[in-house]
């Protein structure tokens, strides 16, 4: 990340002597993005935006600008962690244990799937939250799962099973159900 002041900002944005975005400098991949520091100072940072920011190394901070402003950002207090509980536990099993039934019996093979698979990105957002971690972006959550501390038992086999349809049957949506409900009582989050 390049936090540059208004002004530079937005010449950067028209013409830069940088790539921004994601490209290749000699045998690395590089992702450069440009902010606004007064915009990132007054905006809000979302649950992504901080797990995003706390991954990356501060090369360069004259004034100690961009450290203190981390500092005053990335933050995950207990109100927030207690509402994301409360969704996430409120709802997961639902997703998992009760759905997928109710659209077997309205004859919807391919939507009981669709509604265990949601279930599926919750189970790694808990376990994230169970970690004291930020939930990373969609594109990263699956691999940063597995490096968490916390982990329920097996599960990396678990989920792998779990997350492949292999087919649209109710036979294959219960086998991927009772996987499913095995890592859901690992983690406290449904009871028979």
């Amino acid at each position: 990340f390049i936090f540059l002041d208004s002004e530079t900002y937005k010449k950067w944005r028209k013409n830069s002597p940088i790539p921004e975005g994601d490209h290749h400098y000699e045998d690395y991949w590089i992702e450069t993005e440009f902010f606004d520091y007064d915009e990132e100072k007054e905006g809000v940072w979302g649950i992504e935006d901080r797990w995003e920011r706390k991954h990356h190394i501060i090369l360069f901070d004259k004034n100690s600008k961009i450290k203190n402003l981390y500092k005053k950002k990335l933050i995950f207090d207990e109100k927030e962690k207690k509402k994301i509980y409360e969704h996430l536990s409120d709802k997961t099993g639902w997703y998992i244990a009760e759905l997928p039934n109710v659209w077997i019996k309205r004859g919807n093979i391919p939507q009981a799937h669709y509604v265990m698979n949601t279930g599926i990105d919750r189970i790694v957002e808990y376990i994230f939250l169970q970690n004291n971690y930020f939930t990373p972006w969609a594109k990263w959550k699956l691999y940063y799962v597995f490096l968490m501390d916390k982990l329920p038992k097996h599960f990396r086999k678990n989920i792998l099973k779990a997350m492949k349809i292999k087919d649209y049957t109710k036979k294959d949506v219960l086998r991927r159900q009772k996987i499913l409900i095995k890592i859901l009582k690992q983690l406290d989050l449904y009871k028979d």
